[in-house]
């Protein structure tokens, strides 16, 4: 279904791929506050369900709404905040068996992955730390830039 659409193994970039690197379980929609910095805040604002029902998307946002420290004119979007309903046990078994088959898949290929059962996060590579720190670098130099000299 995602033949060609989706980002080949190994590569960090791979313009116009689609990465499927989250799965989160509708009772387990936000981040852990220990992850919470500029650059998932960053990746949280760009992230797009490829499936979602009952507003899943804006119960998302409302759960991750600390991004707005971050980013304070990124639009959340809006919802009810109705319950969802119980899962009937049909699809509980088949998430339990998806979720069973993932971990089989994964056995021989995982790195530093997070891996529990209500939340999946594909990064072999943790580019979070990287990115942050090029981040302090530029903003460091930006900010302590010499003052041009007086010419006489």
């Amino acid at each position: 279904m995602l033949k060609g659409l989706k980002r080949s193994r190994g590569k960090e970039e791979d313009p116009g791929k689609v990465c499927l690197n989250m799965f989160l379980a509708e009772t387990s929609l936000s981040l852990p506050k220990g992850e919470r910095n500029l650059f998932t805040a960053h990746e949280i604002c760009l992230a797009r369900p490829l499936w979602a029902k009952d507003q899943l998307q804006a119960r998302f946002f409302a759960e991750n709404s600390w991004v707005k420290e971050f980013f304070p004119n990124y639009e959340l979007p809006q919802t009810d905040r109705r319950e969802t309903g119980k899962g009937n046990w049909f699809w509980e078994k088949l998430d339990f068996l998806a979720h069973k088959l993932q971990l089989w898949y994964m056995r021989d290929r995982r790195t530093r992955e997070t891996v529990e059962r209500e939340r999946i996060m594909f990064h072999p590579v943790d580019l979070s730390q990287k990115i942050l720190g090029d981040l302090k670098i530029r903003f460091y130099r930006v900010t302590h830039q010499a003052e041009p000299q007086d010419v006489k």
